[in-house]
């Protein structure tokens, strides 16, 4: 009768290929988590993009552009933003370089969009 040879390595290899498919499970994971937070800080830079927009076009028409008035504006687009709902997000007008505005929209401090309106001289 043939005797078969044994495989004393079989649980080893078992482990060790379990080991395997969990380090590249993990991987997998990071990729989709930060492809995921990727996304979401690409759709709310671009809704505070069209926020500024609307500021600038209403803006626009109007010909000596006021501090008030730019961050009254801003926060009149800003309130029906769905950027509005989200907690961290803060907006702000200052004057910079004598005339010109900058209007900014930052969450949690990190900035999402900026404009500048006046003259850059």
């Amino acid at each position: 009768m043939k005797r078969t040879a044994r495989h004393p390595f079989v649980l080893l290899e078992t482990v060790a290929a379990l080991g395997l498919v969990a380090l590249i499970l993990v991987g997998v994971y990071a990729g989709i988590h930060v492809n995921e937070r990727m996304l979401q800080r690409y759709l709310s830079q671009r809704q505070a993009l069209d926020v500024l927009d609307n500021v600038v076009e209403r803006l626009a028409v109007e010909a000596p552009v006021t501090l008030p008035r730019c961050a009254a504006v801003l926060a009149e687009e800003l309130a029906p933003s769905p950027l509005a709902g989200k907690p961290g997000v803060r907006s702000g007008c200052e004057r910079v370089d004598g005339s010109a505005i900058r209007c900014t929209l930052r969450d949690h401090g990190h900035l999402l969009a900026e404009i500048r309106i006046g003259r850059r001289e």
